[in-house]
């Protein structure tokens, strides 16, 4: 077995790992105007938080920072930027992406939840 087939058959283990689905917004701008379009729909993926929030009471609110990390194909779209609705567990939620990392096996992607307050 060589190097490459080696990879392939580490990605057909990882598959069926990604249970989760997700959906991919970019930033566009039409002349003056910036907004959010969907450019990739039901992307298989596996949505795994980094640590258990922890509650931050400010001057003028709670915030409760959620970081998590997202693990897809290398071969999805996903970028630095991006916002990604997934499905979970049966419920959906947003994240944007952060810092994106490529490897032969699989995607990493660094995502904090919105909205989360």
């Amino acid at each position: 077995m060589n190097l490459t087939q080696a990879y392939a058959a580490a990605r057909d283990l990882l598959k069926p790992l990604y249970v989760d689905s997700a959906d991919v917004a970019r930033s566009v701008k039409d002349g003056n105007v910036v907004g959010w379009q969907t450019v990739h729909t039901g992307i298989a993926c596996h949505l795994s938080p980094d640590s258990i929030p922890v509650l931050n009471q400010g001057e003028q609110i709670a915030t409760a920072p959620s970081d998590y990390t997202v693990f897809c194909l290398p071969d999805e779209d996903i970028r630095e930027g991006d916002r990604l609705t997934i499905t979970h567990l049966g419920e959906a939620a947003e994240y944007d992406v952060g810092t994106v990392h490529l490897y032969e096996i699989n995607r990493v992607c660094k995502c904090k939840r919105r909205g989360i307050v």
